[in-house]
Protein backbone atom coordinates (compact mmCIF):
# COMPACT_ATOMS: atom_id res chain seq x y z
CA UNK A 1 0.00 0.00 0.00
CA UNK A 2 2.87 2.31 1.03
CA UNK A 3 4.62 1.67 -2.56
CA UNK A 4 1.14 2.56 -4.61
CA UNK A 5 0.76 5.94 -2.48
CA UNK A 6 4.27 6.76 -3.29
CA UNK A 7 3.31 6.06 -7.04
CA UNK A 8 0.44 8.55 -6.69
CA UNK A 9 -1.49 5.24 -7.39
CA UNK A 10 -3.90 5.58 -4.10
CA UNK A 11 -6.98 3.40 -5.45
CA UNK A 12 -4.25 0.55 -5.83
CA UNK A 13 -3.03 1.70 -2.21
CA UNK A 14 -6.67 1.58 -1.11
CA UNK A 15 -7.60 -1.75 -1.85
CA UNK A 16 -3.92 -3.06 -0.80
CA UNK A 17 -4.48 -1.63 3.04
CA UNK A 18 -8.16 -2.71 2.74
CA UNK A 19 -7.25 -6.13 2.45
CA UNK A 20 -4.84 -6.01 5.08
CA UNK A 21 -7.41 -4.96 7.30
CA UNK A 22 -9.74 -7.38 5.99
CA UNK A 23 -7.54 -9.96 7.42
CA UNK A 24 -6.38 -8.09 10.49
CA UNK A 25 -8.66 -5.71 12.06
CA UNK A 26 -6.26 -4.89 14.61
CA UNK A 27 -3.53 -3.58 13.22
CA UNK A 28 -3.24 0.43 14.50
CA UNK A 29 -0.53 1.14 11.57
CA UNK A 30 -2.83 -0.55 8.36
CA UNK A 31 -5.97 1.18 9.88
CA UNK A 32 -4.29 4.71 9.89
CA UNK A 33 -3.01 4.07 6.45
CA UNK A 34 -6.18 2.87 4.96
CA UNK A 35 -7.49 5.89 6.94
CA UNK A 36 -5.33 8.57 5.25
CA UNK A 37 -5.18 7.38 1.95
CA UNK A 38 -9.43 7.36 2.28
CA UNK A 39 -8.68 10.73 3.33
CA UNK A 40 -6.81 11.48 0.53
CA UNK A 41 -9.58 10.49 -1.94
CA UNK A 42 -11.93 12.79 -0.21
CA UNK A 43 -13.74 10.46 1.81
CA UNK A 44 -13.45 11.81 4.94
CA UNK A 45 -16.34 9.92 6.74
CA UNK A 46 -14.62 6.50 6.48
CA UNK A 47 -11.68 8.35 6.95
CA UNK A 48 -12.64 9.63 10.05
CA UNK A 49 -13.94 5.69 10.98
CA UNK A 50 -10.49 4.08 10.16
CA UNK A 51 -8.42 6.81 12.29
CA UNK A 52 -10.64 6.57 15.29
CA UNK A 53 -10.48 2.97 14.80
CA UNK A 54 -6.39 3.61 15.07
CA UNK A 55 -6.67 5.56 17.98
CA UNK A 56 -8.72 3.06 19.72
CA UNK A 57 -6.16 0.41 19.08
CA UNK A 58 -3.34 2.78 20.50
CA UNK A 59 -4.18 5.40 22.89
CA UNK A 60 -1.15 6.17 24.22
CA UNK A 61 0.53 6.90 20.49
CA UNK A 62 0.02 10.96 19.64
CA UNK A 63 0.37 9.68 16.05
CA UNK A 64 -2.56 8.39 15.84
CA UNK A 65 -4.03 11.79 17.33
CA UNK A 66 -2.15 13.91 15.13
CA UNK A 67 -3.36 11.85 11.78
CA UNK A 68 -7.10 12.09 13.16
CA UNK A 69 -6.67 15.78 14.18
CA UNK A 70 -5.09 16.37 10.24
CA UNK A 71 -8.83 15.00 8.77
CA UNK A 72 -10.88 16.72 11.40
CA UNK A 73 -9.76 19.93 10.87
CA UNK A 74 -10.17 19.39 7.35
CA UNK A 75 -13.59 20.81 7.94
CA UNK A 76 -15.34 23.57 10.34
CA UNK A 77 -17.78 21.26 11.40
CA UNK A 78 -14.78 18.87 12.87
CA UNK A 79 -12.80 22.19 14.47
CA UNK A 80 -13.30 21.35 18.20
CA UNK A 81 -12.87 17.96 17.97
CA UNK A 82 -9.86 18.39 15.87
CA UNK A 83 -8.31 20.95 18.73
CA UNK A 84 -8.97 18.02 21.36
CA UNK A 85 -7.09 15.70 19.03
CA UNK A 86 -3.99 17.98 19.01
CA UNK A 87 -4.55 18.10 23.28
CA UNK A 88 -4.43 14.49 23.51
CA UNK A 89 -1.45 14.07 21.78
CA UNK A 90 0.45 17.01 23.27
CA UNK A 91 -0.51 15.80 26.71
CA UNK A 92 0.61 11.96 25.71
CA UNK A 93 4.09 13.19 24.16
CA UNK A 94 4.80 15.62 27.29
CA UNK A 95 3.32 13.16 29.88
CA UNK A 96 4.84 10.49 31.64
CA UNK A 97 6.41 7.97 29.00
CA UNK A 98 5.73 11.04 26.37
CA UNK A 99 9.02 12.26 24.40
CA UNK A 100 9.83 14.50 27.28
CA UNK A 101 9.84 18.12 27.08
CA UNK A 102 10.08 20.42 24.05
CA UNK A 103 8.80 17.07 22.02
CA UNK A 104 5.92 18.89 20.69
CA UNK A 105 6.67 19.95 17.22
CA UNK A 106 6.26 23.74 16.42
CA UNK A 107 3.50 22.95 13.96
CA UNK A 108 1.35 21.06 16.11
CA UNK A 109 0.99 23.97 18.81
CA UNK A 110 0.50 26.23 15.49
CA UNK A 111 -2.34 24.13 14.37
CA UNK A 112 -3.88 23.77 17.56
CA UNK A 113 -3.40 27.92 18.04
CA UNK A 114 -5.26 27.75 13.86
CA UNK A 115 -8.38 25.96 15.65
CA UNK A 116 -8.23 27.84 19.00
CA UNK A 117 -8.86 31.03 16.86
CA UNK A 118 -11.49 28.81 14.44
CA UNK A 119 -13.47 28.15 17.75
CA UNK A 120 -13.40 31.65 18.85
CA UNK A 121 -11.11 30.68 21.86
CA UNK A 122 -8.57 33.92 21.17
CA UNK A 123 -6.78 33.39 24.87
CA UNK A 124 -5.80 29.47 24.03
CA UNK A 125 -4.84 30.53 20.38
CA UNK A 126 -2.48 33.32 21.56
CA UNK A 127 -0.91 30.40 24.38
CA UNK A 128 -0.85 28.01 21.56
CA UNK A 129 1.02 30.69 18.95
CA UNK A 130 3.34 31.27 21.90
CA UNK A 131 4.17 27.68 22.69
CA UNK A 132 5.14 26.84 18.74
CA UNK A 133 7.13 30.16 18.85
CA UNK A 134 9.20 28.85 21.95
CA UNK A 135 8.96 25.52 19.62
CA UNK A 136 11.05 27.10 17.15
CA UNK A 137 13.85 28.81 18.94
Amino acid sequence: AQLHCHRGEYEEALAAAEEVCKTRDDLADAQALRGLILARLKKRKEALGCLSRAAELTPYDPDAYLWHAAVLQSAPAGHAAALECYRRAVALMEGPGGRGAGAVPYHVWWNAGVLCHETKDYEGAGSMYGKALDALL
